[in-house]
């Protein structure tokens, strides 16, 4: 199976149903292939992310607003100026991602910091 294209891979997050067997497929693909995705201002409001990878990928200004992270993998992940505004993090990895700009008012859940750059441009490391 050859790896998703950018603008494919983001038509499919996009404009798939988010339950059942397509969007699983999806997330399984993506997951396996995210360290070379740009993800950069894709809206993923109220979708349904439990567990889905975004490592190493570059998520700049995408919106999260309501979606459910929980134990999502950012790991290595850019995330610049993203909205996470109402998001579930539970158990969602940050792990050496940027987060510098991002906004993450409102979350519920306690996600994983390690090496993480934080909104105000500080470091992480509470979960080193």
């Amino acid at each position: 199976m050859s790896p998703l294209t950018t603008k494919q891979a983001i038509y499919k997050f996009v404009k798939t149903p988010m339950v059942g067997g397509p969007w699983e497929q999806i997330r399984k693909r993506t997951a396996s292939n995210s360290a070379n995705l740009t993800f950069s201002g894709a809206d993923f409001t109220d979708a349904n992310l439990k567990n889905a990878s975004f490592a190493g990928a570059n998520v700049s200004e995408g919106i999260f607003e309501g979606a459910d992270l929980t134990g999502a993998d950012f790991t290595d992940a850019r995330l610049h100026s993203a909205t996470l505004k109402g998001a579930i993090i539970e158990g969602t990895d940050f792990t050496r991602a940027n987060l510098t700009f991002a906004s993450l008012r409102r979350t519920e859940g306690d996600a994983i910091y390690c090496n993480t750059i934080m909104p105000n441009g500080d470091t992480n490391d509470e979960d080193c």
